[in-house]
C-alpha cells in the first residue's frame, strides 16, 4: 500500500462491512488505527496505510491491490519473473480477469501471465519455465502447487496473498471439505 499508494476506503470492496454499535462506529475505528499506529511506530507507514489497514476485510483477497503492486514492480524494479500464491484456481480466475482489464497488463509486449495449478495440462505447466524475452515480464499466477512442487528459476519477486485451501474434516456434516484459511508462518517463509 505504501509503495503503490493504494487506498481501501470505507464502503469500497474490499473494506470490512460496518455493523451497527448503536451508531458509535467510529470510536472502534480510532482505537484500531491507534493500535496500528502503537504497533508501527516512528515507521515509513503514512497515514493512507494505516488509514486502509483500519478499514480492509482481510478476508477479501484485494485484486486492484496486487494488479497495482505488480505494475510497480513491472515498471520499477529490476528484471525477473513474478511468482503470486493464491489460494485456489477460482482466484486465479478472478486475479487473471482483473489484470486483463488494467492497460498496462493489455499489452502483450509488457508482460505474459501465466496461470499455474493442478488442473492444466502438462504442456499448459510446462510453459511457465519459458523464459520472456528481455524487456517483458513473465508473470505467474500460482496456488501453493508452486510452494514445494516444482521450482521456477527465473522467479525474482513472490506476492503472496497468505491464504490456502486446506482440506479438513467438518465433524458436522461427517466429510471433508476444502476449506480457505491463513497459511501458516512456515509456510509463507518457504
Amino acid at each position: 500500500m505504501q509503495v503503490t499508494g493504494h487506498l481501501v476506503l470505507e464502503g469500497s470492496d474490499y473494506a470490512a462491512k460496518k455493523t451497527s454499535n448503536n451508531g458509535n462506529d467510529n470510536n472502534t475505528d480510532r482505537l484500531a488505527k491507534t493500535q496500528l499506529r502503537k504497533m508501527y511506530p516512528n515507521t515509513k507507514y503514512n497515514k493512507n496505510v494505516i488509514d486502509s489497514l483500519s478499514v480492509v476485510d482481510e478476508s477479501i483477497t484485494n485484486y486492484e491491490l496486487i494488479a497495482e503492486l505488480l505494475q510497480y514492480i513491472c515498471l520499477n524494479l529490476e528484471e525477473g519473473a513474478i511468482l503470486v500464491f493464491l489460494s485456489g484456481m477460482k482466484e486465479i480466475t478472478t486475479a487473471l480477469e482483473h489484470l486483463t482489464k488494467v492497460p498496462f497488463f493489455q499489452d502483450s509486449s509488457n508482460v505474459v501471465i501465466y496461470p499455474l495449478h493442478s488442473s492444466l495440462s502438462n504442456a499448459e505447466q510446462t510453459a511457465i519455465f519459458n523464459r520472456p524475452p528481455r524487456g517483458k515480464r513473465k508473470i505467474v499466477l500460482s496456488t501453493n502447487i508452486a510452494e514445494t512442487s516444482i521450482t521456477i528459476d527465473d522467479v525474482v519477486f513472490v506476492v503472496d496473498t497468505a491464504r490456502v485451501k486446506e482440506n479438513r474434516y467438518d465433524d458436522l456434516n461427517k466429510m471433508p471439505t476444502l476449506t480457505e484459511c491463513w497459511a501458516s508462518k512456515a509456510a509463507t517463509k518457504q
